[in-house]
């Protein structure tokens, strides 16, 4: 388990929440609050359909222009 997980508040959008798993090349994130509690865990598996397409464009269009 990993030490110092990185969190997400409740208020991270979807794309941004898929997108930090992403950069941070882990599959599961704690989701806390403003007390520092834990109030939900998110998987990438969450996260089908327009989340994941959203994703992928993103990332094929930052890729393109690089």
């Amino acid at each position: 388990m990993t030490a110092k997980p990185s969190a997400l508040p409740p208020t991270t959008s979807s794309i941004d929440a898929l997108r930090g798993m992403r950069d941070g090349g882990f599959r599961h994130g704690p989701v806390i609050d403003e007390d520092r509690r834990i109030v939900s865990l998110i998987s990438r598996g969450d996260f089908r359909g327009l989340e994941q397409v959203r994703l992928d464009s993103g990332t094929g269009l930052i890729e393109r222009i690089c």
